[in-house]
């Protein structure tokens, strides 16, 4: 007698497992992802120019293997067997005429719903389609190793090194390593002696073979102008006024004044307390630094690479706050055409032989060049910092110092050779650039930010969302009719805020920070499919950069902390720092694991996330470098060089306008520094920051933000990426301070 059966239709058992169908595609994944072929493209992988546009599959470097042990669709017999008989309402089985099969040993399993995913070893459980999934039976640590760097062994024991190296080094960096050979300053492992040799050599071919340094000295347009001309460029250069700033052991500090373009030894702050209990002769002789007022707010700061002598040089951008306050022209526009400057300041280490590569006490900064244009204020300025072997002094004491690509007020992306002449630096110190080596601009959009992803290719954000690639070889080289960039794609649906590369780990990915609050990893070699979003920030963070000992970006979000985004966990952050107030800038060391992050409140903080990120139950160490914060200062009369009262204090706002009837003071600067280490909850739960009603009298805990003085805030911070003088740092202020100073600890 035929079986009955339901005539209800089957509905297969839910699971998770790898499709079949995947196995079709197995063979478009190759083995392993090597090294690009830095022969033909050192940063694409070999692809052309007209091959980056093109759909790439992506290599992976973990092999991909794909099994299935058994189907998702039931065999009839397995239907027989899974197919429980359909009860009546009191409890007998309808199917009358089935005999009834001996009871089965094995208990029956529970329903794949149920499944505990901590029960689950091997392939009999429940898998994930190309998404990494953890599993929780395995060691922590192991887990956050494979999220971080996967499972290969080329990119496990390049960060097993790193981290055994700098994993010490819990705030700033070590200036010389210990006879194990951990700590101190050191290239990262993720690239070799030979691959940086053929990134200096051969990456520059285009350069110094194939025409490219006498295109751009024919196209590059420049001359000298004499100091008054300049003023117009810079006004910084004809104003005397002084500007006070509170230094010193804290509890027995001292007015020391400033005058613009003046520099003051940090030593000098420390030795008047000689003999106190607050300082002996030790920690003066431990300050070794500079502290300079320029005048007006620092905007960009950032050091030449590429420099192994004793002479090293910094790039600063200043700008009026009044051009923050007043400016009336959108960011998504063209700004107006009006004269601003780069300054170029000269620092020099001791020449005694000493390894140690700290700041000279003798010798005071210099500014060897001012380089003036009629483009409209600079918004960004970022030198090209790829290896680079061809930076020998030529006839006259002409000192090349590499490519500098900016952005100014009118919205072009402009590459500027620049080149200093230390012998005759007084004459000519003042240099008008007419029109750049390289400018370029997407039509109806402004550039942003950019980023040097190799010594042709330049990566630069737009306020249409959109990310451009400039190829520099491509059109100093070739001289073709019609310019048109190798890539342009659209990243964020609005003003792109910041961007970075994963050089040299991966030189083909791009992460890009949008005001609309998202951050974007993205795949230059085919950015429709390989993308992926960030967690979603109710502010977008204006400030981007790429640790690479951890393989993370480090971005900010809106309560002050510092969050790592793993390139292959995009779409998880974790905190690594904290800061007192909303981060401005984030700096990440070249030759060590050191972080630095300035502050609105006017705090610059170094830590170390290598630790942070790996063991993630580790208490988080920081410690302040220093504090700065600004004052009006005291009340001046109407008549001022301050401009105008307002309720008996001046008006901070007007404090570019100089009067020739009095001279005063502009503000008062407050610096403390001396800092311990400390720890630090990553966490809103902060006892800290608990507010008690007012209705209730219960305490809750909610993030705030506080509000400083404009001035107050540091605005930008950065390393120096050559290695010898790896500890040095540089700290702008709004105020118009600017400190150098070298990190490292002996």
């Amino acid at each position: 007698m035929s079986v009955r059966r339901s005539a209800r239709s089957r509905v297969p058992v839910k699971k998770y497992t790898n499709d079949d169908g995947l196995e079709s595609y197995k063979d478009d994944f190759p083995d392993s992802l090597g090294l690009p072929n830095t022969e033909l493209d050192p940063d694409f992988g070999g692809a052309t120019v007209g091959e980056l546009g093109a759909p790439v599959s992506f290599a992976g470097r973990r092999n991909i293997e794909i099994e299935s042990d058994s189907s998702d669709v039931d065999t009839p017999e397995e239907d027989d067997e899974d197919d429980p008989p359909i009860k009546s309402r009191r409890g007998k089985s309808n199917n009358r005429d089935t005999p009834r099969a001996a009871p089965k040993s094995k208990a029956r399993a529970e329903p794949a719903l149920r499944v505990d995913r901590r029960r689950i070893q091997g392939q009999d459980g429940l898998h994930s389609r190309g998404v990494y999934w953890r599993n929780d039976k395995k060691g922590a640590k192991e887990v956050v190793l494979q999220a971080l760097v996967g499972t290969d062994s080329e990119d496990v024991v390049p960060f097993l090194k790193a981290r055994d190296k700098w994993n010490r080094d819990s705030t700033f960096p070590t200036r010389q390593a210990d006879k194990q050979g951990l700590s101190g300053m050191d290239y990262f492992p993720v690239q070799s002696a030979r691959q940086r040799e053929m990134e200096a050599t051969k990456g520059w071919d285009w350069y110094y073979q194939r025409g490219g340094r006498e295109a751009v000295a024919e196209k590059q347009k420049t001359s000298s102008i004499t100091f008054s001309e300049a003023v117009e460029y810079l006004p910084s250069l004809a104003d005397d006024r002084k500007y006070s700033v509170l230094m010193g052991p804290y509890g027995v500090q001292k007015m020391f004044s400033l005058a613009s373009m003046e520099s003051l030894h940090l030593s000098q702050t420390w030795n008047f307390a000689l003999g106190t209990k607050e300082v002996n002769v030790l920690h003066a002789e431990k300050k070794k630094g500079w502290i300079l007022n320029l005048g007006k707010r620092v905007t960009h700061v950032d050091w030449a690479p590429n420099r192994d002598g004793l002479m090293q040089y910094l790039a600063v951008a200043t700008a009026p706050l009044a051009d923050y306050q007043k400016s009336t022209t959108s960011p998504f526009q063209l700004g107006d055409a009006h004269p601003a400057s780069i300054q170029i300041w000269a620092f020099e280490a001791s020449s005694d032989g000493n390894v140690k590569s700290m700041c000279n006490t003798s010798d005071e900064p210099r500014l060897v060049q001012v380089i003036c244009a009629n483009w409209g204020r600079v918004k960004y300025l970022k030198w090209c910092h790829v290896p680079r072997s061809h930076n020998e002094e030529v006839s006259g004491g002409e000192v090349p110092l590499g490519l500098l690509g900016t952005i100014w007020g009118d919205g072009n992306f402009r590459a500027l050779e620049i080149s200093v002449n230390e012998t005759s630096y007084d004459t000519d110190r003042y240099v008008l650039y007419e029109e750049a080596a390289f400018t370029s601009k997407p039509p109806e959009t402004v550039c942003t930010c950019l980023i040097w992803l190799s010594s042709t290719h330049v990566a630069a954000g737009c306020a249409n969302g959109f990310v451009v690639i400039f190829d520099l070889s491509q059109y100093l080289t070739t001289e073709p009719t019609t310019f048109h960039p190798p890539w342009y794609h659209q990243c964020h649906g609005s003003y792109v805020l910041a961007i970075s590369s994963t050089y040299p780990t991966f030189p083909y990915f791009i992460a890009t920070t949008s005001i609309d609050g998202y951050s974007r990893m993205t795949d230059i070699r085919d950015p429709m499919l390989d993308s992926v979003y960030g967690q979603r920030l109710r502010l977008g963070s204006h400030s981007i950069a790429y640790h690479v000992p951890i393989q993370s970006f480090l971005i900010h979000d809106d309560q002050d902390f510092v969050k790592a985004l793993s390139i292959r966990c995009f779409f998880s952050a974790g905190n690594v720092a904290r800061s007192g107030g909303s981060i401005t800038s984030i700096a990440t060391g070249s030759v060590h694991a050191s972080v630095l992050i300035g502050g609105a409140d006017g705090s610059v903080v170094a830590t170390n996330p290598i630790r942070k990120t790996l063991y993630t139950k580790d208490p988080q160490v920081q410690q302040t470098w220093f504090l700065h914060e600004w004052s009006a200062g005291k009340p001046q009369a109407a008549e001022t060089t301050m401009g105008t009262v307002n309720n008996g204090l001046p008006d901070s706002s007007s404090d570019d306008a100089p009067s020739s009837k009095q001279k005063a003071i502009r503000g008062l600067s407050r610096i403390t520094e001396g800092y311990k280490v400390q720890s630090f909850p990553m966490t809103n739960r902060d006892p800290s920051l608990a507010i008690k009603s007012k209705t209730d009298g219960q305490s809750t805990r909610m993030g705030h933000t506080t509000v400083f003085e404009p001035k107050t805030a540091v605005t930008c911070v950065a390393w120096n990426p050559n290695l010898r003088f790896g500890g040095w740092a540089a700290a702008g202020m709004a105020s118009g301070l600017l400190r150098v100073e070298d990190l490292a600890l002996d």
